[in-house]
């Protein structure tokens, strides 16, 4: 993930012998494990404040970071506790509010945090599947959030949630 307001800031999450979240600060040239907690599937940067960055985990939740990246702390309550079910790989910030989080989760589905990543709650109206592998969302429209399971593609339905 680069930085938007910084391109020569990278992070990198990486699942395996160096799990963590890494990041370079010079375009790539060279990089330096910044959190080794947990395997990290996915790594996002708040695009209004670069400091803010959130990283999803393989048994932790949701990692973040409001100093660039230079220290993470676990913020998961509301988020499934079980192995299973705590696997968080897509971390998606609202494009109109950057205090709302979505993450997908494998077996839990979908949660939505309003107070930048201080609680969960789920939000798996519309998905037939629990197990997400992806998440996104349509940054031209506030109430388009989809969700890649391995059954389909699924619209959330958010109604009033943002």
């Amino acid at each position: 993930t680069v930085d938007p307001h910084n391109h020569r800031t990278v992070f990198f999450a990486a699942n395996g012998a160096t799990s963590g979240v890494w990041r370079s600060q010079d375009a790539g040239t060279s990089w330096v494990q910044v959190d080794a907690s947990d395997a990290v599937l996915s790594v996002t940067i708040d695009p209004n404040d670069s400091n803010v960055v959130y990283a999803g985990t393989l048994s932790t939740g949701v990692l973040k970071s409001i100093d660039g990246g230079a220290s993470f702390a676990a913020k998961s309550s509301g988020l499934p506790d079980s192995f299973q079910t705590s696997r968080t790989g897509s971390v998606v910030i609202d494009a109109y509010n950057s205090n709302i989080l979505y993450v997908g989760t494998e077996g839990g589905g979908v949660y939505q945090s309003t107070d930048s990543a201080e609680s969960w709650l789920p939000i798996n109206t519309g998905l037939a599947d629990p197990n997400v592998f992806g998440l996104t969302s349509d940054r031209g429209s506030p109430q388009g959030l989809y969700a890649a399971t391995a059954l389909s593609v699924f619209k959330l339905q958010q109604g009033d949630k943002r």
